[in-house]
């Protein structure tokens, strides 16, 4: 029994095992959380430029209201659009009854957004819209 005693409090050489462990430890949980950062970065500025690309579609989509509304255009005239990086390009189509469908493609910076609205052609107002 007193044998196992002192093999118990010898302590000598038990630093360096305990010292590589916790920095063991310490390198795994910091590359864990470097490795999310870097992650949800990434996905917030993907979502960013999705963002930005839908505004992109939006402003198009309002132009054309705009160019339809005010009867400069003709219906088929294609309109594109320079905003923030991204490209759009708008169009009308024909729609039944009361109503013309505008479409916005805005493409730019590895994302592409695609916007539909019906718009009614008395009133010019926006009564659906869809992606």
């Amino acid at each position: 029994m007193i044998m196992i005693w002192r093999v118990l409090n010898n302590e000598k050489g038990l630093a360096l095992p305990i010292v590589l462990a916790v920095s063991i430890l310490l390198f795994f949980i910091i590359t864990a959380v470097l490795t999310q950062l870097v992650r949800a970065g990434h996905g917030s500025a993907a979502e960013w430029k999705m963002i930005r690309a839908q505004y992109a579609a939006e402003s198009g989509i309002a132009r054309m209201q705009y160019q339809l509304c005010g009867g400069s255009r003709s219906k088929n005239d294609s309109l594109i659009t320079q905003m923030n990086g991204f490209q759009s390009q708008t169009w009308s189509e024909a729609h039944h009854g009361n109503q013309i469908q505008i479409v916005s493609v805005a493409k730019g910076q590895g994302v592409k957004q695609t916007i539909r609205v019906l718009v009614a052609k008395d009133t010019c107002i926006i009564q659906k819209w869809s992606r």
